[in-house]
């Protein structure tokens, strides 16, 4: 969420934005930088680029209410300590292999015992009328306390997906029985913990044997502390925040990574892959394969601690090469996003970060390097500018919302400042939407994207999905103290789209860890399955193409997890494509 470290600590990258917020406070005293100041002055945001006819079009509409979503994020009063403002995420998946994606989102509340029903964590049916049912009591799902993360992945190999859980001091696992019925197997499973802070998780085969394995990143060592600590105050980039509010006031804890071990039990093996980044105070992770050589590597997003790039050995084991592939900033790390965002058949990555800090936009450099080896150069000054730098970035996500073929990116913000009139709030921030123009770059569309780009929100959690199958991808975000808005994308599908269902081997029926790379037109994407991403969250898992006026796609290219390879020709627009792993 921020730094307290002295000055010598800070980055390269950090020194813009620590001036900034040096200068707010000085002209406006912190109370006025606490009261949620958004808009920096002095500078002229890349926001403020031209919008062209071209960039509208696509309208989203808030249909939270329509779609029969009732969800009341943390009802207790907030207190001012760092467990109550870190919100929660919210998980996509089909549950029960209807076609239909189902819901889950986390909650977050002290009611420890969910005594109160408003307080749990809520699993919504798709109906697939546009509308979702709650099914959260007659599920077996009991989520309480303070949540943090969910993702659903098959951790038992049964052909249906399991729900995991993460909150402060706890992290459950529910099996799917059918019949819309799941059971806690947390202790069973070896998932059991006493204590720590686990985060936003994410899944993969990491070791190539057939299985889902779980990688779990922990936050910081919280303690509560009701005497003179809690009144103390300190700064984060010269701006005041109390001390029971600032990571930095507390120590780091070691991450998790669970090997499946095909029995529907796990071992943590962290240590031994040398991926516990015991120094990070991590908060979200993402499998992806990241030098093209198909292995799953792992990216860890760190509060105030330099992020951490893993890369697969092959061997059961990791390397962290984040400072020698550029990504190792020590910023206010919190949400990443995985994607070919431009068109240049490897995977780039958006980070979202603290105020005044602004994202990184990491793009892969890998296959222009002359050793092979990974490389990322943050092109976040000369696509999006200053546009990130005054807000507090959390959820995010590659999106081709207007289906061009080019990923467009979508990012929740939320402020970590309490307004001085009321310390038991956050103040909220306006979310963005950036359109890919190719190479010009992004340009800011909230102006032309629908009245819901007007609103603010302590944002916190999003998660992407076609939710009802039209061709276009709806955003959900998760508000802290609020709710969940679901925006439904309306215009999308008026160009052509593919969407492919991946059905892989047994142990990974969602084929996580799949990339596929289609030809339309003289051009071609590049996609992979991904579970656990933005920040506490999961997207569906299936592959959504934008194709512009392509009506045919003239290859399908999968390469499962296994490296088997297998092609696909003339694909028709605008269906959901279901396509299993041949028989080798």
């Amino acid at each position: 969420m921020g730094d307290s470290s002295p000055l010598a600590r800070v980055t390269r990258r950090a020194w813009p934005g620590l001036l900034l917020a040096l200068m707010l406070s000085a002209l406006f005293g912190a109370g006025a930088c606490r009261s949620g100041v958004e808009e920096a002055p002095g500078f002229v945001p890349d926001e403020q680029r031209s919008v062209r006819s071209e960039d509208a079009g696509v309208q989203f509409v808030d249909v939270t209410s329509e779609a029969g979503i009732v969800f009341g994020h943390f009802n207790d009063v907030r207190t001012s300590v760092l467990i109550e403002d870190m919100g929660s995420g919210a998980a996509w998946g089909d549950y029960d292999d209807d076609g239909l994606v189902d819901l889950f989102i986390v909650n977050s509340s002290r009611d420890e015992q969910g005594q109160r029903p408003m307080d749990r964590g809520k699993l919504f049916r798709n109906l697939g009328d546009g509308s979702f049912e709650d099914v959260t009591e007659s599920s077996g799902i009991r989520q309480t306390g303070l949540g943090m993360g969910a993702v659903w992945f098959d951790h038992d190999g049964d052909g249906d997906l399991d729900l995991f859980t993460t909150g402060f001091g706890w992290q459950k696992l529910y099996s799917n029985k059918g019949g819309g019925s799941f059971e806690d197997v947390t202790v069973q499973s070896g998932l059991s913990i006493d204590g720590g802070w686990p985060a936003g998780s994410t899944v993969a085969d990491y070791d190539l044997d057939g299985d889902l394995d779980l990688y779990v990143p922990q936050y910081v060592a919280f303690q509560h502390d009701s005497g003179e600590s809690a009144t103390l105050l300190n700064s984060q980039y010269g701006l005041d925040t109390p001390f029971t509010l600032n990571p930095f006031s507390y120590d780091p804890l070691a991450n998790r990574l669970y090997r499946n071990d095909g029995d529907g039990t796990f071992a943590d093996v962290a240590a031994s892959a040398r991926v516990a980044d015991p120094e990070g105070r991590s908060l979200q992770a993402v499998f992806a394969d990241l030098n093209s050589d198909g292995l799953p590597d792992l990216y860890v997003a760190n509060d105030i601690s330099p992020d951490a790039l893993f890369i697969n050995n092959g061997d059961g084991t990791f390397e962290n090469v984040a400072e020698y592939a550029r990504t190792a900033d020590a910023r206010g790390s919190m949400g990443i996003a995985v994607g070919d965002y431009d068109g240049d058949l490897d995977p780039d990555l958006w980070i979202t970060h603290w105020i005044a800090q602004d994202d990184a936009l990491f793009r892969n450099m890998s296959d222009q390097s002359v050793d092979d080896e990974i490389r990322f150069i943050d092109r976040i000054a000369s696509d999006v500018g200053e546009s990130s730098l005054s807000y507090v970035g959390w959820g995010v996500g590659f999106v081709d919302y207007d289906n061009d073929g080019r990923l467009d990116v979508f990012v929740v913000n939320g402020s970590t400042f309490e307004p001085p009139e009321d310390k038991t709030k956050l103040a909220a921030m306006r979310n963005l939407l950036f359109r890919n123009r190719g190479e010009e770059g992004f340009v800011l569309v909230n102006d032309v994207a629908g009245d819901v780009w007007a609103t603010k929100d302590v944002g916190r959690g999003a998660s992407f999905a076609d939710y009802d199958n039209d061709g276009d991808l709806d955003i959900l975000i998760v508000a802290r103290g609020e709710g969940v808005k679901l925006l439904q994308n309306q215009g999308g599908a008026t160009a052509k789209w593919l969407v492919l269902d991946l059905k892989g081997d047994a142990g990974n029926r969602q084929a996580i860890g799949a990339t596929v790379t289609i030809s339309a037109g003289g051009a071609k994407q590049q996609m992979t399955v991904v579970a656990g991403s933005s920040y506490l969250s999961m997207n569906d898992t299936r592959l959504h193409f934008g194709l512009a006026e392509d009506e045919i796609v003239d290859s399908v290219e999968i390469r499962w997890p296994d490296g088997h390879l297998q092609t696909l020709n003339g694909v028709n627009a605008n269906q959901i494509l279901t396509v299993s792993k041949e028989q080798q």
